[in-house]
């Protein structure tokens, strides 16, 4: 009567062995392909999940989250005195005539018994109509003059993006840092006072295209110290999401979050600012 052929032990732990080594390589690819996805919607964390919208849905981008709309007050009732939303909270002080100004967009923080503005003014600049070295050489001459920022040279500088969704690439970058008229809020009164802080303008300068999109960001000092992300990173993350829909290419999705092991879209990130 014959036996039953036993495979060997050393063929065992060989099998076992490379049944082990499959399933590591399994799980590396696995996380790697999850540290990709993470790097890649993570800078997008800090903005607010639905786009805003100008020039009649013509143009979008994301803005960071806790950011609102500024609009004038509408008009008082009979007999009672009209109220004013500050020109400073709109527009840079030095920039009255923003080229293409289409709407503001601002933020508050608490701090103590105050609170502080950081603001985005964006403008929408037809390139036929004000091309953009003229647009440069406007804010420049502007900031020149203005007293904030007499003691510096104001100058532009390239700045390269990954945009998310088929917007602007190529954009210029003219930084300004000085005592400015911010309006503030005091135990429940307005100040306008001058502080140091920073206004820095962001003008999209990809070639043959119809329209560019000029950004101003403005904020005190006071502000920085609360923000989790860096500004010129946050404002490089926003120019990525820039989308003008006129200019014939097809929006692209901005990354989403990766799904959960259930397969499940991740749930919202509360507000990093709250």
């Amino acid at each position: 009567m014959s036996r039953p052929v036993r495979p060997a032990a050393g063929v065992l732990l060989a099998v076992a062995v490379l049944a082990v080594g499959c399933s590591v390589g399994r799980y590396d690819a696995d996380y790697a392909e999850a540290v990709a996805a993470f790097e890649e919607q993570a800078p997008f964390a800090v903005l607010q999940a639905e786009p805003a919208e100008l020039a009649a849905g013509g143009f979008r981008l994301r803005l960071p989250a806790g950011f609102l709309p500024l609009s004038p007050p509408p008009p008082p009732a009979e007999g009672q005195p009209a109220d004013r939303l500050d020109p400073s909270r709109l527009r840079p002080p030095f920039m009255p005539d923003f080229p293409g100004y289409g709407q503001t967009f601002e933020r508050r923080f608490a701090v103590g018994n105050a609170e502080f503005p950081w603001s985005l003014a964006i403008g929408v600049i037809p390139s036929a109509t004000l091309p953009r070295r003229q647009v440069e050489t406007l804010i420049a001459d502007k900031a020149r003059a203005a007293e904030s920022f007499a003691s510096q040279k104001p100058a532009w500088e390239d700045r390269e993006v990954v945009a998310a969704n088929g917007g602007p690439t190529a954009w210029r970058v003219l930084s300004l840092a000085g005592q400015q008229i911010f309006e503030t809020v005091v135990a429940g009164n307005e100040e306008h006072k001058r502080r140091a802080g920073v206004c820095e303008f962001w003008l999209s300068a990809d070639p043959d295209r119809d329209q560019q999109i000029l950004l101003a960001w403005r904020y005190p000092d006071e502000v920085v110290e609360l923000m989790p992300v860096a500004p010129p990173q946050l404002a490089e993350t926003v120019a990525r999401t820039v989308f003008i829909a006129n200019d014939g290419e097809d929006e692209a999705a901005i990354p989403a979050p990766p799904p959960d092991a259930d397969g499940e879209e991740s749930e919202p990130e509360p507000d990093p600012f709250g």
